[in-house]
């Protein structure tokens, strides 16, 4: 788990699931359900009250959140940029430009797209994927940059290497170059 910002998950999220599943499964698992404008006020008064907010949409973009919408309605719905993490391996290029193409259908915009390691990789597909992501994507976006790479990190402390990113200010910095 990365502590981002020194907070801990119960302090930056209104809502948490003991089953590692989409949101209305985990909710409903619960007996509870989920409600986007519920979820969009909660992160609206985050917003306000904090200034720059990252919100995660783990799963993917087409990930439910609700029990009829998904991720990428919640971002239509707060109208703000898009960071796009992927996973380095396999597979990385198609499901980041499905996601980039996903993202510019709705409307929105994709501030930067990272791609993370899960684990130690080594090949011709693990070596090229960055290079051919940005290849393909900037011909359609010309104004994203090239993606971050998240190394991987492993063992103690693997967490201070995704903790130490400034991520507050990557993201102020973004949006002033835009």
């Amino acid at each position: 788990m990365c502590d981002i910002g020194g907070e801990s998950p119960d302090t930056v999220t209104g809502w948490s699931f003991v089953e590692p599943a989409a949101p209305p499964v985990a909710a409903r698992a619960e007996g509870r359900t989920l409600d986007l404008k519920e979820i969009s006020e909660w992160i609206a008064g985050r917003i306000l009250a904090e200034g720059v907010t990252l919100i995660e949409g783990a799963g993917g973009l087409y990930c439910p959140l609700t029990e009829r919408e998904t991720f990428a309605d919640l971002a239509v719905a707060q109208n703000l940029p898009l960071v796009v993490v992927a996973r380095r391996g396999l597979g990385t290029i198609n499901h980041t430009l499905l996601t980039l193409e996903a993202a510019h259908r709705r409307g929105l915009s994709v501030a930067l797209v990272c791609i993370s390691e899960t684990q130690p990789g080594t090949g011709v597909a693990h070596d090229s994927a960055p290079a051919e992501i940005f290849a393909r994507y900037r011909t359609r976006f010309p104004d994203l940059l090239p993606p971050v790479v998240l190394p991987y990190a492993d063992g103690p402390g693997a967490e201070l290497s995704l903790s130490a990113i400034d991520w507050p200010g990557l993201l102020r910095d973004l949006g002033r170059s835009r």
